[in-house]
């Protein structure tokens, strides 16, 4: 079982946020997928372990996995991801039906 990364979801009016702790890997190693209601983030590196006498062996993670449930439709062709110190960003657009928006009241 692979361990889960810790996330922060963020929504405001036209948009969802995607925090995803990844320390350690490198972009190259992050695979992002989803459909209009769902995020899956998945990385995986290979072994740093090397043959011979290993003393004390505290290998780093190799492998994460999560699917991240967003809580409205999402306009899945404008998502745009940035990898930076660790922490993967994701911007999620809401759908253009999904937008929060005032409602003008009209006097009759």
């Amino acid at each position: 079982m692979s361990p889960t990364p810790s996330i922060d979801l963020i929504e405001n009016t036209d948009e969802i946020w995607v925090y995803i702790d990844l320390p350690g890997f490198k972009p190259e190693e992050i695979q992002l997928e989803g459909d209009p209601r769902t995020l899956h983030i998945s990385a995986t590196r290979p072994s740093e372990l090397e043959n011979g006498r290993n003393v004390l062996v505290n290998e780093r993670i190799q492998q994460v996995d999560r699917v991240i449930s967003l809580p409205t439709d999402v306009d899945m062709d404008q998502i745009e991801a940035v990898f930076e110190d660790g922490v993967c960003k994701i911007t999620v657009p809401k759908q253009a039906s999904e937008r929060y928006r005032e409602i003008e009241i009209h006097a009759e």
